[in-house]
């Protein structure tokens, strides 16, 4: 892998043991420069591990991390040249925020114009170019996060670590620093390695997410990719929450799968290969109210209204078929037909809108 271009990062099966227990297991990701690359998953998956080990501060049990070509799953965290941003900052309130940004070059014994040049390039970047005089503690949340991002990204390392930047922030400002950090991601043009439990965070941001679960992955692709085509019921329900339908296999239909639901009712699914029990998903937005038309490739199932919750421009509804919720999202027009919690609806989707999720992995 020599000559590798910069920014270039392989994981090639880590894994990390305390005692019997796994934080990670066998993770390879092989991820070309600049590319953003979000790490997802709920507590105790093992994306923070996993972070922790690209920056040093984790010895994996077993694997090899490789950057730019070379082999650095022995090397100490301050020799390779990484930026990295944390959820509580990290900042030293003793320094000015200028001095702050500065460290990372007096460290590298950079020469003072150099110094000055690159801190005023890094707080012009972050948008706090009128802020270098200022201590840390007489900052908002998010210019002390603009700060730390400065920081790490003062001496333009090929590779930029993000735990969790923006768990501490409120909405708004989380959505607003979203934005800048794609902005400088564009900028940098470094790889960027983030790390989040928040779907939607991952979505909007990433070239590239990888759904972690149990210290293994779960899934990696597209953001789109993950969004349509969920490999499993875990992925399916953890990135925007999609119905997840069992039933057992009864061959085909027009071309499609056809499955018994555990109401009694048949319901379409994908071409794919079925037998037993089979699982399908199907995103809440794309489930309407009304009989299925099989002429026009829908199906459907027939259930209880449990639950009306408005939700501005759409409302959210619940329903109960056979054991099983099934949560619909329905445009504002449509709450007008909705009758009252307890009645019974139909709920209708297009076959092919759903997903033949596989069976989930054992560990």
């Amino acid at each position: 892998m020599t000559g590798a271009s910069q920014g270039a990062v392989t994981l090639d099966k880590i894994s990390k043991r305390y005692g019997r227990a796994h934080a990670i297991r066998e993770v390879s990701l092989d991820v070309a420069p600049g590319r953003f690359v979000t790490l997802l998953g709920p507590s105790g998956s093992g994306k923070t591990t996993t972070l922790m080990a690209i920056a040093g501060f984790v010895q994996p049990s077993s694997g090899r991390i490789l950057m730019n070509g070379a082999d650095i799953t022995r090397l100490p965290p301050n020799r390779r040249d990484l930026g990295m941003v944390f959820q509580h900052y990290a900042l030293f309130p003793n320094m000015t925020v200028a001095q702050n940004v500065a460290y990372p070059l007096k460290v590298r014994r950079r020469p003072a114009e150099e110094i000055a040049r690159r801190v005023r390039a890094a707080l012009e970047m972050v948008k706090l170019e009128d802020f270098g005089d200022r201590a840390p503690v007489k900052l908002s949340g998010g210019q002390q996060q603009r700060v730390a991002l400065a920081r790490a990204i003062v001496f333009r390392p090929d590779v930029l670590l993000m735990d969790e930047p923006l768990g501490a922030l409120d909405k708004n400002l989380r959505d607003h620093m979203q934005t800048e950090i794609r902005r400088i991601h564009r900028q940098l043009g470094a790889t960027v390695f983030y790390v989040t439990h928040d779907q939607d965070e991952a979505l909007s941001m990433s070239d590239v997410v990888v759904v972690m679960r149990d210290g293994a992955i779960a899934q990696i692709g597209a953001p789109e990719e993950l969004y349509e085509r969920p490999a499993t019921a875990f992925v399916a329900k953890f990135i925007g929450g999609a119905n997840v339908l069992a039933g057992a296999s009864e061959g085909g239909q027009g071309g499609r799968a056809l499955l018994r639901h555990g109401s009694g009712q048949p319901i379409l699914a994908p071409a794919g290969e079925v037998s037993g029990r089979a699982e399908i998903a199907v995103r809440p937005e794309r489930i309407g109210l009304g009989l299925p038309d099989p002429a026009r490739g829908e199906t459907g199932l027939s259930a209880t209204l449990t639950e009306v919750t408005y939700g501005g421009a759409v409302t959210r509804i619940a329903a109960e078929a056979g054991g099983e919720e099934i949560a619909a999202v329905l445009p504002r027009a449509h709450v007008a037909d909705l009758p009252e919690p307890g009645a019974a609806i139909a709920l209708k989707w297009a076959a092919d809108d759903a997903v033949l999720l596989h069976p989930e992995a054992e560990h």
